[in-house]
């Protein structure tokens, strides 16, 4: 669905294999991932950016899949901010190709991942993502 721009990042931290880590996000993420390290070593974080909301399929089939819908729409409408929607994802979840919606913070040790989406109608994006239907919208 065009008109969207879906923005990911997750942080590596020293401890994490970045392979892991790109391929939490790639569960939920269709799209480029960079790797961007911080200036003194340390903490990098993986950033995506997509164009449409296609680049969240794997995210939506997974909610489709688990179940988990109504939660889903529960934690989005919750991330609403004007235009923006912005969620947290727990990465071991997302490792293991599920998802459990999180806090900034301390939810998640090794830090969430974040998805951002931004679009005229942001509400229409989370029909998109929880609808039971590939025709809805």
């Amino acid at each position: 669905m065009d008109g969207f721009k879906v923005e990911v990042e997750a942080q590596v931290y020293p401890t994490e294999d970045v392979e892991k880590v790109k391929r939490a996000v790639g569960n939920l993420f269709e799209g480029e991932l960079t790797v961007i390290q911080y200036p003194g070593g340390g903490v990098r974080a993986l950033k995506g950016e997509g164009k449409s909301l296609d680049s969240l399929r794997s995210l939506k089939d997974i909610l489709k899949r688990d179940r988990v819908r109504s939660a889903a729409r529960a934690a989005l409408t919750s991330g609403l901010s004007g235009k923006r929607i912005t969620v947290y994802l727990n990465k071991q979840v997302a490792l293991a190709k599920h998802v459990s919606f999180c806090g900034p913070e301390l939810e998640s040790p090794l830090g969430p991942i974040t998805i951002k989406v931004e679009g005229e109608n942001p509400i229409e994006a989370i029909e998109w993502l929880v609808s039971r239907n590939e025709w809805s919208l």
